[in-house]
């Protein structure tokens, strides 16, 4: 009479056990796969905290999946990886990194790894991201040490994590790394001597990786020259660019009525957007906009720089306040004008020789160790003809000798004969002002102001003489043509305004500028200095306001 229950009891136990094994089958053949497939293993074995949801199992977004597709495929080229990633914000590239690192990690012996971000938060976060993964690993490595800066295995492999400078300057010459992640880069200040201690510490050996990932901040530093770099094919670096539409995450489902205003319509044709992902980008822009008391039909800036459509773009979003458009300066960089040889050619000049002398090599090295002084800046001379700025000359060096920064000039002069020269006095200006006047030249150069004290002409609408040239140049900008130079670009966009009230314009000085963006806008101040004063030459005028009759 229990003959049926046991039978039944027997029934379910091998039930059980053929679970269980399949159960273990499964887990064999998955931790098999782990070691080889990184996207299964940050599926099934790490675990993230996304912004809005509970921790869960890190499944790859679109972006991530595209990034580990051509991470591998340039390891499999070259043998190595060496990639500078440009990208909109919030992708999750340096999660999906940081996972990458913990996999080599994990299934490699004797391997580090370095994580260096540009601010000790960010730091924070990245460190508590990789303990994550760790914690929640269902087969973690064994730990050897555990501590703020660095995770070790027992396998000798390991994690070390920084601000920019602290793992480098603390001690990261001594060590030898099979990976990097530099993050951010284009905000770490003193990024260059950043860059030239803990580049060396990263060999070119098989199996290596650098990766260095950004956003952009304007079309000057570091960052913004290896990314050009690389995207001329040149130097080891591969440029992987992911424009904001490639997030399978950045759309949002829009009212039944609603039709993109005419600027987002024209990028989604452009693109060939969805409507879902046109709704993200309109109500995203609009918090910027409304922040900065912009339209939110258009695209503003910050849209622009935080989540570009290209990589053309992304370098040359405008800054909040800036006095001169990017958008302005990017189709002057493009318009092709005509020569105008009946026009009187015009030549501007900053200068950065700061009225000393001696040893230009070791000047120079000084200059890059101080970043943001006065020793950072360059010389620039620039040519203005008509509506062409830099056809016929464009000089742009460092140089803290003056008697050869006059020599130099003097030759373009003899060379080019211009109508007139202006020049900065400040920067070590006026003492090659004196040298060339010692030689005859005096006819030709004017010294130019740039000062807060220097009146302008028109008292009403500026407060110095400095805010006039810009305000000059800036109308000029129209219709002229400049060249297709990323660093004049930068130096162009970089003024902003400070104040204007009923006593006139004011534009923020050099020195704030290049305090706050890091660049000083030399080949800007040099291409303002050809509108200080009319010049006449026969028939030939040129206005103060840059018309020319």
């Amino acid at each position: 009479m229990h003959a049926a229950p046991v039978a039944i009891a027997t029934a379910h136990t091998e039930r059980f056990r053929n679970a269980l094994r399949a159960r273990r089958t499964q887990l064999r053949e998955a931790k098999a796969t782990w070691k080889h497939d990184l996207p299964a293993f940050c599926g099934d074995c790490l675990t993230i905290r996304p912004k809005t949801a509970a921790p869960q199992r890190f499944a790859l977004n679109s972006v991530q999946r595209a990034l580990d597709a051509e991470l591998d495929n340039q390891r499999a080229e070259i043998g190595m990886v060496r990639a500078i990633i440009l990208k909109a914000r919030q992708m999750g590239v340096s999660t999906y990194i940081g996972g990458r690192f913990y996999h080599r990690m994990k299934y490699h012996e004797g391997n580090r790894a370095l994580i260096q971000t540009h601010r000790d938060d960010a730091t924070s976060n990245l460190a508590g991201m990789v303990r994550r993964y760790h914690a929640n690993d269902p087969a973690p490595p064994l730990l050897a040490a555990n501590n703020a800066n660095e995770l070790v295995f027992q396998n000798e492999s390991g994690i070390a994590l920084g601000t920019a400078g602290s793992v480098v300057t603390e001690g990261g010459r001594s060590f030898t790394f099979q990976l990097a992640l530099l993050s951010e880069l284009a905000f770490w200040k003193s990024a260059q001597s950043h860059l030239t201690a803990v580049l060396p510490t990263i060999p070119d050996v098989a199996g290596s990786e650098l990766i260095i990932e950004s956003t952009a901040q304007g079309s000057s530093g570091p960052f913004h020259a290896m990314a050009m770099e690389a995207r001329k094919g040149e130097g080891q670096f591969r440029l992987l660019f992911y424009p904001w539409f490639r997030h399978d995450e950045y759309v949002m489902k829009p009212p039944a009525d609603w039709m993109p205003p005419k600027e987002w319509a024209e990028l989604g044709l452009r693109f060939k957007l969805t409507l879902a992902q046109l709704r993200w980008a309109y109500v995203t822009n609009a918090k910027f906009a409304l922040a900065d008391g912009a339209p939110t039909d258009e695209v503003s800036w910050r849209f622009r720089q935080e989540y570009p459509s290209t990589i053309d773009e992304a370098f040359r979003a405008g800054r909040k306040g800036g006095y001169i458009a990017a958008s302005v300066v990017a189709a002057a960089r493009r318009r092709q004008n005509p020569h105008q040889s009946d026009m009187p050619l015009l030549i501007g000049c900053d200068f950065a020789t700061g009225g000393g002398g001696g040893d230009t090599e070791h000047a120079d090295a000084r200059a890059d160790d101080v970043e943001g002084s006065e020793d950072g800046d360059a010389n620039v001379f620039i040519s203005r003809r008509g509506r062409n700025l830099g056809n016929e000359l464009y000089d742009r060096f460092r140089d803290r000798d003056t008697l050869s920064v006059a020599n130099r000039l003097a030759r373009a002069i003899d060379r080019l004969r211009p109508a007139r020269v202006f020049m900065d006095k400040g920067g070590g200006g006026a003492a090659v002002y004196d040298i060339l006047c010692s030689r005859g030249y005096g006819s030709l150069l004017e010294l130019v102001d740039f000062g807060a004290s220097a009146r302008p002409v028109d008292q009403r609408k500026y407060r110095n003489k400095r805010a006039e040239m810009a305000g000059d140049f800036r109308e000029w900008l129209k219709d002229g043509a400049i060249p297709d130079d990323d660093l004049l670009e930068s130096e162009i966009t970089a003024a902003w305004v400070q104040s204007e009230d009923d006593r006139g314009l004011t534009l923020a000085p050099k020195k704030e500028i290049r305090k706050k963006l890091g660049l000083s806008p030399d080949g800007s101040d040099a291409a303002k200095t050809t509108f200080a004063a009319p010049v006449r030459v026969g028939t030939f005028q040129a206005t103060v306001g840059g018309a020319m009759r």
